[in-house]
């Protein structure tokens, strides 16, 4: 399996990874602890990562947009975007209360 790193590098799962033989993940972003380049460049110790704690944890505001009835959640940066089929989007800076999509 391979991924693509910050837009444009190919990278794959390292044979040593326990992910190694896994074909599909739930979410198309994963963390990694190392990478290295021998005949590729490869991950090692990676996660994949829902895209929920994503947003939670980015340390940046979000933006929430309608558009054509499909909520669009962006970090404040712009860097990434995502498309929400919910039926709820609720956001609010208030202090000690979160964003919440169900």
């Amino acid at each position: 399996m391979s991924c693509i790193v910050c837009g444009y590098l190919q990278v794959y799962l390292h044979p040593s990874s326990v992910n190694y033989s896994v074909t599909y993940f739930k979410s198309a972003y994963l963390v990694y602890q190392e990478k290295v380049k021998t005949s590729r460049v490869f991950i090692r110790d990676c996660s994949m990562v829902p895209v929920l704690p994503l947003i939670l944890f980015s340390g940046s505001g979000l933006k929430i947009e309608l558009h054509q009835g499909t909520f669009v959640i962006a970090l404040e940066d712009g860097w990434i975007k995502f498309a929400v089929d919910s039926h709820e989007v609720r956001y609010t800076e208030e202090p000690g209360e979160i964003c919440y999509i169900t």
